[in-house]
């Protein structure tokens, strides 16, 4: 996540699983998107998809919230084209946004 970048950042999607809160982060002044889990636990993850199949992922390795980095927008490929999935390992659940999304 871009701490202190002055990126005029916003979640333009949020998704819950198991009490957990997955974001897709935008700016428009950057021209890109992130994943944000909250309030997940060790070993939990979140990805995210464009359309041209780039991805980032990130796993909680200490605390409970994690950040992917960024993934480049494009008007051809908008924020709104981004699939963003949860995944709680232990519990095999996963939960991807757009609902019903092809899981990565």
């Amino acid at each position: 996540m871009p701490f202190g970048t002055g990126t005029g950042r916003f979640a333009v999607r949020e998704t819950y699983l198991r009490g957990m809160k997955f974001q897709l982060r935008y700016s428009a002044a950057c021209s890109a998107v992130w994943g944000r889990i909250e309030n997940g636990a060790i070993g939990d993850s979140v990805i995210i998809k464009d359309k041209g199949a780039s991805e980032e992922p990130a796993t909680i390795r200490v605390d409970h919230d994690t950040y992917t980095r960024m993934l480049a927008v494009t008007p051809q490929a908008p924020h709104g084209s981004v699939i963003i999935c949860g995944k709680i390992p232990r519990f095999h659940q996963i939960e991807c946004s757009p609902v019903g999304a092809i899981q990565p």
